[in-house]
């Protein structure tokens, strides 16, 4: 028997197996879970649409991340001579995420997918952009400003649900006492002069919840900045005004998304404060295509505020790669 819930976006009961619908064509299972807000989640295609075409993709395996924004990773080189076999080289990477990446160092090395800049002056040809966990056979992304790019598409299609009208997208916005704050993007009704402050954060942190089921989590260690973003939205939405969290969520594994009260629980509580204030909370899943070299949204998924997670879980960072010896450990890379 699935547990009964009130979601708004059924306009009455619904079971969490209907609220999870259908991710990238496949069917979700349930979970103990409850207590859901945001929007009706939208159901999922076997063909998304693709919100992220890379001009070039280079396989590669990570052998380390080091330095806050360096890895090493090992490259193919084609032999000249058809008849010889391809060998490998080595090479300096720019690592574009700024947290400890939990969970995903673990099984180093780890088949990597990077981009190629066309850019001669950059000190590093390479970032890496998805890395593939074998243990759950998912691609995942650690480019946190791709995220952005990729929100922004969702919303110009106008393919989330639970957001307010709008006809103009105006990203980096200063808003609050003297401008001191920026928001990832504002929408605007020309017509109902309506606004919405939405502030996205980008998901690459994985569990599995007491009844199995795979939850996609944010944050993946303690962060302030993330804490200071929600309690602006916070006061957005106390003041009468719209603000809406978006999670991007890089993998297409999971069936749901939570606030991570094990991770950051001044942040987690935040969120469930922010969602009471009027704060809308909204979850899409993408998806890497590594064979096209592309990143297809999958599909909005519920937002739990409350969960249980599978006894025995580790959802901590390397002590070696902690945000504190992460954020002292190098300046970033010049021209990267």
């Amino acid at each position: 028997m699935y547990p009964l819930l009130k979601h708004p976006g059924y306009g009455g009961r619904a079971t969490l197996r209907t609220a999870y619908g259908i991710l990238c064509g496949r069917a979700m299972r349930h979970t103990s879970v409850v207590q859901l807000t945001g929007a009706k989640p939208a159901l999922g295609s076997i063909e998304p649409a693709s919100l992220l075409t890379y001009e070039t993709m280079v396989p590669a395996r990570l052998l380390r991340r080091y330095k806050r924004f360096l890895g090493d990773v090992e490259l193919r080189v084609d032999a000249q001579d058809e008849d010889a076999a391809p060998s490998t080289t080595q090479a300096v990477i720019h690592v574009p995420n700024t947290g400890p990446m939990t969970g995903l160092l673990d099984e180093l090395p780890s088949r990597v997918a990077l981009s190629l800049s066309a850019n001669l002056k950059r000190k590093y040809a390479h970032s890496l952009e998805w890395i593939h966990l074998q243990k759950e056979a998912v691609w995942v992304g650690v480019h946190s400003a791709r995220a952005n790019a990729m929100a922004k598409e969702l919303l110009s299609t106008h393919c989330l649900t639970g957001l307010p009208d709008y006809d103009n997208i105006t990203p980096e916005v200063r808003f609050g006492r003297n401008g001191a704050s920026r928001v990832d993007f504002l929408l605007q009704h020309s017509k109902s002069n309506t606004q919405c402050h939405v502030e996205v954060k980008s998901v690459t942190l994985a569990a599995t919840s007491e009844a199995g089921d795979r939850l996609a989590l944010f944050p993946d260690t303690v962060s302030t900045r993330a804490q200071r973003h929600v309690s602006e939205l916070m006061a957005v939405a106390r003041a009468g005004g719209q603000a809406a969290l978006l999670f991007l969520v890089q993998r297409s594994d999971c069936v749901a998304f939570a606030p991570c009260h094990e991770c950051d629980p001044v942040y987690a509580e935040g969120v469930v404060a922010a969602a009471a204030a009027g704060v809308r909370l909204l979850a899409a899943a993408v998806a890497f295509d590594p064979g096209v070299g592309c990143v297809r949204y999958c599909g909005q998924l519920p937002v739990l505020l409350q969960y249980q997670l599978r006894d025995g879980q580790s959802l901590r960072a390397p002590a070696a790669l902690s945000r504190q010896k992460l954020a002292g450990a190098v300046k970033r890379p010049r021209k990267a």
